[in-house]
């Protein structure tokens, strides 16, 4: 397969432009990959956050767009705050609002990255590694890690520059546990530009939560883009931890499930098959709680939006046995985050629509799990994200506080760099 021909659809889903119905050939792949990567244009919506350490809410505004809107967003003044966003009154309606504060921007514009917490004996940080750089046409992909520290007032500090990652690498997935995270399949670059890759790389963290970066057993597919990754804690020598990376795309959605088990060592060993979806999935979101991966919007054959919310199934033993129905979603979204919270869960930001009517939102939702396992229905949240934006995969949740670093915009399709955090008033 050749893996630069393909990145025409598998990037993102494909457009009107894409359904071409030839192969997908190119040999303008840093163009390609860019404009299928793009949604049509859509005035984004933006809240001026200056006013947010002496206002108690924010007020939900849409602004019109401008020309300067997406090409000056990685160089927006920082809000003037040392006290972090302000806390909404307890046992007010408000109370079910997120409070915003701008902070120092990360060094580069980027999406597609993948952004973790970290807590060592040096403090608590956030860390953005990998990624792409969209300013239209052109497409670049990092290598770069950076970690700030995320400071008492839940702000965070200036941004380090962490061991690079072994190679360049986005659109891919990220599994985490307590000493590792593993990123797995995506997209990197050489000399002939972006092409897909079926790497896996280790981040080990020492004692002051600095990373040392090796790779592991490659994927046996060599174009998974967007997949989820997730790690299931073993049960000790009977069942060891595992990564599960789910769906992606390659030339069309996948429903194929693969799965390592992580060694003594941390390295991963051979990948197995797992229990294939019901349908293709991609574009999606997944989280693990009590042992179970959980599955939230993307998009299956035909760029269709998927309502269903998928959970797996797991035999006595904790082996991965299947998938099932466990609720639906409206007006399903793609490219999103999922961040666990509590006894919830919030989907944050991406896209919505299908073929024709797609746009990236600023939406936020949460739902709660109850005693039996179940998840209740989403609620929309007040105050949601400051800025419609769409690919940024991961928004940590750290004592309640979210972290959103980067994203992509409409119109332009460019990446920004702008930074929030979002006081969870829950």
């Amino acid at each position: 397969m050749n893996h630069r021909a393909v990145l025409l659809f598998v990037v993102m889903p494909a457009l009107a432009v894409l359904a071409c119905g030839d192969s997908g050939a190119s040999t303008q792949v840093d163009a390609d990959v860019s404009a299928a990567d793009t949604k049509p244009d859509v005035a984004p919506d933006s809240f001026d956050l200056d006013a947010v350490e002496t206002a108690p809410e924010l007020p939900d505004l849409e602004v019109a767009d401008t020309s300067a809107a997406d090409t000056t967003a990685d160089t927006h003044d920082v809000a003037d705050s040392d006290t972090g966003p302000t806390p909404c009154p307890p046992g007010t309606a408000d109370c079910e609002s997120l409070q915003w504060a701008e902070v120092e921007p990360f060094p580069h514009a980027s999406d597609h990255h993948v952004t973790f917490v970290h807590s060592s004996d040096a403090g608590t940080y956030l860390y953005v590694a990998g990624g792409a750089t969209s300013k239209q046409p052109a497409l670049d992909i990092w290598s770069e890690v950076w970690r700030a520290r995320i400071a008492d007032n839940h702000l965070l500090g200036a941004w380090e520059a962490e061991a690079p990652l072994p190679g360049p690498l986005a659109f891919d997935g990220l599994a985490q546990s307590d000493v590792a995270v593993y990123l797995v399949s995506g997209v990197s670059e050489d000399a002939d530009g972006p092409a897909a890759t079926n790497v896996a790389y280790i981040g080990r963290f020492d004692d002051d939560g600095h990373l040392a970066w090796s790779t592991t057993t490659p994927l046996p597919v060599a174009v998974r883009v967007h997949p989820s990754a997730s790690f299931l804690y073993g049960t000790g020598g009977e069942r060891p931890d595992r990564v599960v990376i789910v769906g992606g795309t390659s030339d069309v959605p996948l429903a194929t499930v693969i799965y390592a088990e992580v060694q003594p060592s941390g390295e991963l060993g051979l990948w197995r098959d797992g229990p294939d979806l019901p349908a293709p999935l991609t574009h999606h979101a997944a989280v693990v709680k009590n042992g179970r991966i959980w599955l939230f919007g993307g998009l299956t054959t035909d760029n269709a939006t998927v309502p269903t919310i998928l959970r797996s199934t797991h035999s006595a033993s904790g082996g991965l046995k299947g998938w099932e129905a466990a609720g639906t979603l409206d007006d399903p979204p793609w490219t999103h985050a999922a961040s666990l919270y509590a006894d919830g869960v919030f989907l944050v930001g991406g896209g919505r629509g299908g073929p024709g009517q797609e746009r990236y939102i600023d939406r936020m939702r949460f739902a709660r799990w109850d005693a039996d396992g179940e998840l209740g229905s989403f609620i929309d949240v007040v105050n949601p994200l400051p800025v419609a934006r769409s690919h940024v995969h991961q928004t940590p949740i750290q004592d309640g506080y979210l972290y959103s670093v980067g994203g992509r915009v409409m119109p332009s399709g460019n990446s920004i760099a702008r930074a929030f955090v979002g006081y969870l008033a829950f």
